[in-house]
């Protein structure tokens, strides 16, 4: 009689269990967890004919010694917050640097 093992996914960082929904087999029966499905954010109205977007999160970079990719919703909302606001303050201090230097070009015209 052969013994069934049962696979389950879990988030890489806080290990709370991925959802069922994105699970599946391949041909020869082995289990693994559809990525780019988990990642994927559809949208009410459709965008340039695209109906939903890839949100993938990664903590960590592959240089680093842990590396976190399969994360569950609530990590992945509280990393992407990080780097929003990371990109949000990144965006603010250019558009400061080109306001000002567009203030300088307009004075040295006086």
């Amino acid at each position: 009689m052969s013994e069934q093992t049962v696979t389950t996914y879990n988030c890489d960082y806080c290990s709370r269990k991925l959802p069922d929904d994105y699970r599946t087999t391949n041909g020869q029966g082995k289990s693994y967890y559809v990525k780019k499905a988990h990642d994927t954010v559809p949208l009410k109205t459709p965008v340039s004919g695209c109906t939903g977007f890839v949100v993938e999160v990664t903590l960590g970079t592959p240089k680093d010694d842990h590396h976190f990719t399969d994360l569950c919703d609530t990590c992945r909302l509280k990393f992407l917050k990080m780097a929003v606001e990371h990109l949000e303050a990144k965006v603010a201090a250019e558009a400061e640097e080109q306001e000002g230097a567009d203030n300088e070009g307009e004075e040295a015209d006086v």
